[in-house]
């Protein structure tokens, strides 16, 4: 069979779009850098990122009150500027500033975010470029590498299943597909099942306009009536019901979780007005195959997604960048936000002495 024209069937029914600003928030950029100097460098923590991050706002305020400069490349301003990568040195020229990184963290830094003001065959390189410095950002080893064996899909989707399954955790059974119809005969039993994207949640058609690429559940019979091969693969899994999630957050040995309890067992979308979302113990059963996990990826930030199911939890994924703000304005106090500052803090002053 070849890939007939159409709309994905994980396509269909994605209504969130939304355009994600360019404006920068961050404290160091709009008011100042604390003056910190080393041999004339200023050494400092990188973040590569993109302007609509705010956590990582929030990284710059910390570290400005601990008197630790920030470097931040956003890659939807980053077109025209005046960077230079001293490569075997270690030093970052911005504008014509010296920095020595000591800590580096890369988060959110998108090529398809560029709006590059040039012809479109141009902005293509520009795009391709930056893509590929981004990709290329591997500092010197005595630089703290926040999570430094992960990349923009690495570990992949499949790889941490297949990490987590050896781990001792239940995962859902799987299967990448470019014909969806297939997985209800590749998937044992009757119930429903969820199809997801191998790459990101949100794709950027134009820079700074972007939609959902959520994960949606579909019926079997749906599945089994469409056999059209698509253009590109997919992750199809089992759904598997359950009472809530769990989202826990690790920061260099410290793990924080959250339950999040959505009035609908569907996986669209989430809507944080739908869910209630409190502020749990770590489960004592997940701690021993998370950290391993950990150590695996050399994760030193990273968030987990599991389903609190009747036969327990169930692993979803694991983002190496992740948000934690939005579950923090539902809880007492910040510790999370507290939990990662404390580590970028310690690891640059470590780096530094």
């Amino acid at each position: 069979m070849m890939a007939k024209p159409g709309v994905p069937l994980l396509l269909r029914r994605q209504t969130f779009k939304a355009e994600l600003s360019a404006r920068s928030l961050d404290f160091q950029s709009l008011v100042g850098r604390p003056a910190r100097y080393d041999d004339g460098c200023m050494p400092c923590v990188m973040i590569i990122t993109r302007a609509d991050d705010r956590e990582a706002d929030y990284i710059s305020l910390r570290l400005a009150a601990a008197g630790i400069p920030l470097l931040r490349i956003d890659s939807d301003r980053c077109a025209g500027a005046e960077l230079v990568w001293d490569v075997f040195r270690g030093i970052v020229s911005v504008g014509g500033e010296q920095f020595r990184p000591r800590v580096f963290w890369s988060r959110y830094f998108s090529a398809s975010s560029i709006d590059a003001p040039a012809p479109d065959g141009i902005a293509h390189y520009v795009r391709e470029q930056w893509g590929a410095w981004a990709e290329s950002m591997q500092p010197p080893m005595d630089v703290v590498m926040v999570n430094r064996l992960t990349g923009r899909w690495q570990p992949s989707r499949i790889a941490q299943l297949a990490a987590a399954r050896k781990a001792g955790l239940r995962v859902p059974a799987s299967v990448v597909t470019t014909c969806p119809g297939l997985a209800p005969d590749l998937i044992p039993g009757s119930g429903d099942l969820v199809m997801k994207s191998l790459g990101e949640h949100l794709i950027e058609e134009t820079p700074g306009n972007a939609i959902g690429l959520f994960p949606r559940r579909v019926s079997r019979a749906e599945l089994s009536d469409d056999r059209t091969v698509e253009s590109a693969p997919v992750l199809v899994q089992e759904f598997v019901p359950s009472s809530g999630e769990l989202r826990i957050n690790w920061a260099d040995g410290e793990f924080v979780a959250f339950r999040l309890d959505k009035r609908s067992m569907d996986v669209e979308r989430l809507d944080v007005s739908e869910v209630s979302i409190e502020r749990v113990p770590m489960p004592p059963e997940l701690t021993g195959p998370l950290t391993l996990l950990c150590e695996q990826w050399n994760l030193q930030l990273a968030a987990f997604d599991l389903l609190d199911t009747p036969w327990g939890y169930v692993f979803l994924e694991v983002n190496p960048a992740f948000d934690w703000l939005w579950l923090e304005n539902h809880v007492e106090g910040r510790p999370v936000s507290s939990a990662v500052c404390d580590f970028l803090i310690n690891a640059f002053e470590e780096v530094s002495s």
